[in-house]
């Protein structure tokens, strides 16, 4: 393949286990409530309530946005919360833990490349999960700095945008993530590599993000970030 200068990855989903840490938040939100919908659903409506709030609202903090997440999901099963609970939900981001996977493959590939963040998130959430990363995060391209939420172009052009400041063209870049509706399907449309960490391999559904709106194919395709030094060396 054409030389790989700088790995961008999405932050939560792909480098962060996003589904197990909004399955332990809804559990808390809904500690004291009977409520039908199982984990598999509430990550469903997770995904729809977050995408319709990024598309319509653009750019409110990405907290808000979790808060808005709750209050809407407890709405639309008829459950009844605070809202203090509902804050507790957004800043339940802080203890989403990292995959076990992420940091071995950091390190592996540390000083290789440049290593840059693509995330729909706000300052106030990323810092705390940004200390994880042991300072290996070169560039970091966030919703509330860049204007615009993925799938927007327009957040991928803002990450194009900081790498060519360090002469490193887009056919040398390779953007890693989970979502093929956040991801995978806008980076193909400007032509950027890809490479699809399947995080939900044989389980049903999509989980806490969307369908993609169009068919795509990432140019890669992996099952763990184990597999990406390989993958970068043939």
């Amino acid at each position: 393949m054409q030389e790989i200068k700088a790995i961008s990855f999405d932050c939560y989903g792909t480098l962060v286990d996003w589904e197990s840490g909004i399955k332990l938040a809804f559990r808390n939100l809904f500690l004291d409530q009977k409520i039908s919908e199982d984990e598999d659903k509430l990550l469903e409506l997770f995904a729809k309530h977050e995408s319709d709030l990024e598309s319509r609202l653009p750019i409110i903090p990405y907290f808000d946005v979790l808060d808005q997440v709750a209050q809407g999901v407890a709405k639309e099963i008829g459950a009844d919360v605070s809202a203090s609970k509902c804050k507790d939900f957004a800043e339940s981001i802080e203890d989403w833990p990292l995959y076990d996977d992420v940091m071995p493959m950091l390190k592996k590939l540390n000083k290789k490349y440049i290593f840059c963040i693509l995330s729909n998130v706000d300052r106030r959430c990323f810092s705390v999960t940004e200390n994880k990363f042991e300072g290996m995060i070169n560039i970091v391209s966030i919703a509330e700095d860049n204007g615009f939420y993925k799938p927007s172009p327009e957040a991928f052009m803002a990450l194009l945008s900081k790498l060519a400041e360090q002469e490193i063209k887009k056919d040398e870049l390779l953007h890693v993530a989970q979502s093929l509706f956040h991801d995978h399907e806008p980076a193909s449309k400007l032509g950027i590599k890809s490479c699809w960490v399947d995080r939900r391999l044989d389980k049903e559904g999509w989980g806490a993000v969307p369908p993609p709106e169009n068919s795509v194919e990432p140019t890669f395709r992996i099952k763990t970030l184990a597999e990406l030094p390989n993958l970068l060396a043939t």
